[in-house]
């Protein structure tokens, strides 16, 4: 998946999970392990 397309789809599940009640803490937290796009 291109990083266009990855921002995208993220844009869209986020836009979705505001719409549920949730509020997003972060976008694209860096661990040891690896990345988490949205908590």
């Amino acid at each position: 998946m291109s990083r266009k397309s990855g921002q995208w789809h993220e844009t869209i599940a986020e836009k979705y999970l505001v719409q549920q009640g949730l509020k997003p803490v972060t976008k694209n937290f860096h661990a040891f392990r690896g990345e988490i796009d949205l908590i």
